[in-house]
């Protein structure tokens, strides 16, 4: 299971799918991370839980929530078994110390979010922080959507239908395998012996549960809930089909029978994606805009683009003269909500954006600035009075492959021969 999990993260987040890759993966990275902490520090032969190892699981499910907010649904779990090995062990200790570890979780939590919140107070930029973390979030992304949440949310669940049954399966055997073990007066400690199996199973529950909390429904939301599931199979599998008392020659020979021709067949299917992506990804040319902008400008210039574009840089070998390398947050627009009127948009604008635009082009000295308007429903960057007054420093756009060039002036004022 674990080796499929790790096909479908290469093969199914695609090229040209590049937003994703500082959010799931990396999320994944550090949430498994976690749980393999956890593993060592909850490990049933130890008496008492290892503080050193629990709080380490703590600061990582904490970074995981910090590179993506829906990751912080995993504490969750992480905290009910950390839960579960305090009141299934050692009794015979003063309360402090037989809720230590649950402590220590919490404390290794908490510990990236101060340090991260102290370095925004720092800089006097503690605003910033909850903008992005939470207002943006949830009265901008989703404003799109007013009062239709509901019925979006139901939309999904039903186009996914089939997966969340499997994974209901899933979770519920789980669940019941891990509380087939319980006996009278032995709850907490049979919930502490099989705490991984539960873990898992509430880590895979609640990862698909939050995964699509934007409702945008891309492919990509679920590599949150992927590895999750992956190992809830291994797990549920292994339960079902060997025995605990199994020799070490017996699991592997079923473990090899159940994994090779998975494997097999997924290694010849992403063969032959991955020989797709290479052949389409060869078949790519640079848009014509590129030789155009490279040919009047140096290596070492910035540029900026206006839109949904970000590649541009990437294909035209240009820097960004900005730190929005997608203009949503300056032009107010939410992707894929093309109707949304003018005023709507200046609603959704980040406060301060376009000074803090300007100022970096003026800083960056950018030497040219391409209206995209195509990639953002028709927002150009002149329709914005400030930024089309700030345009003027620069020569008259260029129409050029179906977009506004606008080359800087020369020291002396004048422009390039066009």
């Amino acid at each position: 299971a674990a080796c499929l999990m790790v096909v479908e993260l290469i093969v199914d987040l695609r090229p040209d799918d590049g937003l994703a890759f500082n959010g799931e993966p990396l999320l994944d990275v550090f949430a498994l991370g976690g749980l393999l902490c956890l593993v060592v520090g909850l490990a049933p032969e130890k008496r008492r839980p290892s503080l050193a190892w629990v709080a380490a699981a703590g600061v990582l499910v904490s970074l995981a929530t910090l590179t993506k907010q829906v990751a912080a649904v995993t504490f969750v779990p992480f905290a009910f078994w950390t839960l579960s090995a305090c009141l299934g062990r050692d009794t015979e200790q003063s309360r402090l110390r037989r809720f230590a570890p649950t402590l220590a979780l919490a404390g290794g939590a908490a510990a990236p979010v101060l340090v991260v919140i102290a370095r925004y107070a720092f800089a006097r930029e503690l605003w910033a922080l909850r903008y992005y973390l939470f207002t943006y979030n949830a009265h901008v992304y989703l404003a799109p959507y007013g009062d239709a949440k509901a019925d979006r949310f139901e939309e999904c669940l039903v186009a996914h239908a089939g997966w969340e049954i499997l994974a209901a399966v899933l979770v519920s055997l789980a669940l019941a395998r891990a509380l087939s073990y319980v006996q009278r007066g032995s709850f907490w400690k049979a919930l502490d012996e099989n705490g991984f199996l539960v873990c898992v199973a509430l880590s895979a529950a609640s990862a698909g549960l939050a995964a699509n909390a934007s409702l945008r429904d891309f492919p990509h939301y679920y590599l949150q809930a992927l590895p999750w599931f992956a190992l809830l199979l291994g797990l549920v599998v292994e339960e079902l089909v060997v025995p605990k008392q199994a020799s070490m020659l017996r699991r592997i020979l079923v473990h090899a029978a159940m994994l090779f021709p998975l494997v097999l067949a997924f290694g010849v299917l992403s063969w032959l994606r991955i020989r797709g992506y290479v052949k389409e990804a060869k078949s790519r040319r640079p848009p014509g805009i590129c030789a155009y902008v490279q040919a009047r400008t140096r290596a070492t210039d910035s540029i900026y683009v206006w839109g949904f574009a970000a590649d541009i840089y990437t294909f035209c070998r240009r820097r960004p003269a900005s730190r929005y390398v997608f203009s949503t947050f300056v032009s107010g627009y939410v992707p894929f909500d093309d109707r949304a009127t003018h005023a709507q948009d200046e609603a959704r604008m980040v406060p301060g954006s376009h000074e803090i635009l300007m100022s970096e082009l003026e800083a960056e000295h950018a030497a040219a600035v391409i209206d995209m308007p195509g990639t953002m429903g028709g927002r150009s960057m002149t329709a914005y009075p400030d930024l089309a007054e700030y345009l003027k420093r620069f020569c008259p756009p260029i129409k050029r492959e179906g977009v506004d060039v606008f080359f800087r002036r020369d020291p002396s004022g004048a422009c390039i021969a066009q």
